[in-house]
């Protein structure tokens, strides 16, 4: 996220720009991030690819690195057969 801050300077409405789409890929990550929740509990590794894959496009958008990293595991770790759970 330093990138991001750092490209934003101090240009206001680049600045709000940046801030817009943060709290956009906030919003939508947390009912990704429910979703992903309910999806491991059922035990449904199409839809814990579907919801990583999601919040990982989301977290590279915005510079969140680490983010995107685990996502990109999750989504490897769930890669296999659609009948296999790990």
């Amino acid at each position: 996220l330093r990138e991001v801050r750092l490209l934003s300077g101090e240009d206001p409405d680049t600045v709000g720009l940046v801030a817009e789409l943060i709290a956009l890929f906030l919003e939508n990550t947390a009912a990704k991030l429910a979703e992903l929740k309910r999806a491991v509990g059922d035990g449904d590794g199409e839809a814990v690819r579907g919801a990583a894959h999601f919040i990982r496009g989301g977290a590279s958008q915005i510079g969140a690195i680490r983010l995107t990293e685990m996502m990109k595991q999750v989504e490897s770790e769930f890669s296999g057969p659609r009948d296999v759970f790990p």
